[in-house]
């Protein structure tokens, strides 16, 4: 492993964390070898902005693997994912500015959903559910 990933590695580890910010300059790069790195460690990665930007709690929903239809029907899905033999979930979420400045609280209501899930799935010994995103107010300021 990189020694530049041990950090954010350390970080998806551990379980009282939901949200790993990475830094503002961080290169795609880094991102890519993050997921990457993350799969190889045996981690589920769903990479929410791969495809498109979200700019919306519609494309929030359409992002993951099975659509929702709105944010509470998202939580119990996420809560429900199946173990099957991984470490924990991972979400990437590259541009957060996307969903932050059209919807700001969708975003956050997100933020607060990757919370409770991580909360449930560690109480469950399931492995944590991590979201790896810039910091939306640092963003905002850059």
């Amino acid at each position: 492993m990189k020694p530049e990933l041990e950090p954010f590695m350390e970080q998806l580890a551990d379980p009282e964390q939901p949200w790993v910010w990475m830094p503002l300059d961080a290169p795609p790069e880094l991102w890519d070898e993050l997921a990457a790195e993350a799969r190889r460690q045996g981690y589920g990665v769903v990479d929410l902005d791969r495809e498109g930007e979200i700019a919306s709690q519609d494309d929030l929903l359409k992002a993951f693997p099975t659509p929702s239809r709105n944010l509470n029907t998202l939580k119990d899905e996420l809560c429900g994912l199946p173990q099957e033999g991984n470490r924990g979930y991972v979400l990437f979420l590259r541009n957060p500015d996307a969903l932050c400045d059209s919807d700001p609280e969708t975003f956050e209501d997100f933020l607060d959903i990757v919370e409770v899930v991580n909360d449930a799935r560690v109480a469950n010994r399931m492995g944590p559910f991590t979201l790896v995103t810039l910091d939306a107010d640092m963003a905002e300021e850059a």
